[in-house]
């Protein structure tokens, strides 16, 4: 069996397998990015019920999670991000921020986000949260799970409008926040009618420095060529 060579000098059949373990711990390695929704096209804009951005996928539901909904796009000075339009698009594009945002006036809304494989959380930012129209505080409601269908949920936490700011980072105050967990889900605190609407605007995700990457075909095939070169090599040595 004739030995490889790289770049001219014969290579030991031991070193077939040092290069096959590199290139498969290699694959795959996680990345950190950043997602902002407003990069989806124009203000006031219909969009389907599922988008992704910067490998972070979002979704719109009405009702439940069984009941997707579209999303909305808003891009405007203090309005920047998703909302949910559930009732439909000429009511989305004519009516305020309870009807083309995030809310419960009417049919309560949310919105998903799921994070790529291999990355962390980073941060979160929402907007609009601007006092309401009653003059009363804005609130949210963030969980976060790894169950898709929020059946075991890891944990919750509120946020509201302070100070007069419109748009916020929100994970930067949640205390216990799981930075790993899959999937989040944007909703509200209160019961209908309490005019928390808000939109899910942008954020950022960094490398998971424990994530093991799955091998791929060509990496395995790699590995077990080094592993048969080392076998034969032994054969013939006995």
């Amino acid at each position: 069996m004739a030995l490889a060579r790289v770049g001219g000098p014969r290579m030991k059949k031991s070193s077939l397998l040092g290069i096959a373990a590199a290139a498969l711990l290699g694959v795959g390695q996680a990345q950190a990015g950043s997602f902002d929704f407003t990069t989806l096209g124009a203000e006031n804009t219909a969009l389907a019920t599922s988008v992704v951005v910067g490998g972070v996928t979002a979704e719109g539901f009405n009702n439940n999670l069984s009941t997707p909904a579209n999303l909305w796009l808003r891009n405007v000075t203090n309005d920047h991000g998703l909302g949910v339009c559930s009732e439909g698009a000429s009511a989305c594009r004519s009516g305020g921020g309870d009807v083309n945002e995030l809310d419960n006036d009417g049919s309560n809304e949310f919105i998903r986000l799921t994070l790529p494989t291999g990355e962390l959380w980073e941060t979160l930012w929402v907007s609009s949260l601007d006092g309401g129209g009653s003059g009363g505080s804005e609130e949210g409601r963030l969980q976060w799970s790894n169950d898709p269908t929020f059946g075991s949920v890891i944990g919750s936490a509120n946020f509201a409008y302070t100070g007069g700011s419109v748009e916020k980072e929100i994970l930067a105050s949640i205390a216990g926040f799981d930075t790993s967990a899959k999937y989040l889900l944007f909703s509200h605190p209160g019961s209908v009618g309490d005019d928390n609407d808000y939109l899910v605007w942008k954020g950022t995700t960094v490398a998971d420095p424990n994530f093991i990457p799955a091998p791929e075909p060509a990496s395995l095939t790699l590995l077990g060529a080094g592993i048969f070169a080392m076998g034969l090599a032994r054969r013939r040595r006995r």
